[in-house]
């Protein structure tokens, strides 16, 4: 397993990001500390860790002596992934005042503590209905926070009007449709700028939805699963979580990748025609053999919390239970091994 090491002589910032990282890695690399620089010469003549993160004020010719393997300084200023030089050496630089998910992408790409391989195989779950059902997107939020609580997981939308700018904000402007743009680019830095497209509230990692929906119809569901495995391969996520809509160019086939679509239905005369409708059409097309991953749910009634204090509620709200009972009754609770 590889090992990141943290040099901040400060002490009570390395504490703070060593305990956020280490939530973040989930066991995928080795994360140590030191404060004083002793100790760390002393590491550095007996060990040779994959990444040195070190804090600007921290930094000193005596390290690059010891050690010539990557170094992440973490500047005092905004920089723009440009890369440092000190001394004889090249180290990369980040801000060290941003979010800790913005700093473990940037170290896992930079840093090469990217795993080759997968432990676990990536799972997809969708949330998709051809009629409208109140409620649909709470429960789709409350299903990526439970899931993440067991699972390193990720919450895409796929709505051209999602509505969510405000719960889930781009922190750095950076939307999906940026994330997508830098996909096809296919370049050398490919994963560290999708990496800065990722950001998190309560626990949820996310890509910000498309301003513009027309993004959304010049890409089509295979394009998606492509990227969305390759998600998977560069940041380790376990499970995606979509919410599925007609936007994307036949998103049958996104349906197909699941491996269980949860299906909101509604009682009402028409909503029960449509939902047929899409039943007789999915058997035209011969793909009748996704029916038995569909899950037809029923949202409760009254517990639409989409609200901007919902992140604050959403982990004891009428939803979340329901969510959760769910999951339970499909023999995942969501909750920590």
């Amino acid at each position: 397993m590889k090992t990141c090491v943290i040099y901040d002589e400060t002490g009570e910032y390395g504490k703070r990001l060593l305990s956020g990282l280490i939530k973040k890695a989930q066991n995928q690399f080795n994360l140590m500390l030191f404060t004083g620089k002793e100790e760390l010469e002393k590491y550095l003549k007996e060990g040779r860790p994959d990444l040195l993160l070190v804090s600007e004020d921290s930094m000193n010719e005596g390290i690059t002596r010891l050690y010539r393997g990557n170094i992440i300084i973490l500047t005092e200023e905004p920089c723009v992934n440009e890369e440092m030089d000190f001394g004889d050496s090249a180290c990369y630089g980040i801000y060290r005042y941003q979010s800790v998910e913005r700093i473990f992408n940037e170290i896992v790409v930079k840093g090469g503590l990217k795993r080759n391989t997968r432990i676990k195989t990536l799972d997809i779950i969708g949330v998709y209905s051809p009629v409208y059902v109140e409620g649909k997107q709470s429960f789709v939020l409350n299903l990526a926070k439970i899931m993440s609580e067991k699972y390193k997981t990720l919450y895409i939308n796929l709505e051209e009007f999602s509505g969510l700018g405000e719960l889930l904000p781009a922190e750095n402007q950076y939307t999906l449709s940026d994330a997508l743009y830098f996909y096809r680019q296919n370049g050398k830095m490919v994963a560290d700028k999708i990496g800065q497209t990722i950001n998190s509230v309560s626990g949820v990692d996310y890509i910000p939805p498309v301003m513009c929906a027309e993004d959304l119809s010049y890409v089509d569901s295979k394009e998606l699963i492509t990227f969305f495995e390759q998600l998977g391969n560069m940041f380790g996520y376990e499970m995606i979580v979509v919410d599925i809509s007609t936007a994307v160019r036949q998103p049958w086939d996104m349906l197909d990748m699941c491996s269980t679509v949860y299906i909101p239905e509604k009682s009402d005369y028409i909503s029960k025609e449509k939902l047929k409708c899409f039943e007789t059409y999915y058997s035209s097309i011969g793909r009748e053999y996704s029916f038995d991953r569909f899950e037809l749910i029923r949202l409760p009634e009254g517990e639409n919390d989409m609200k901007p204090d919902f992140w604050e509620k959403c982990g004891y709200s009428g939803m979340c239970r329901y969510v959760r009972k769910m999951l339970e009754k499909d023999g995942d609770t969501g909750a920590g091994e």
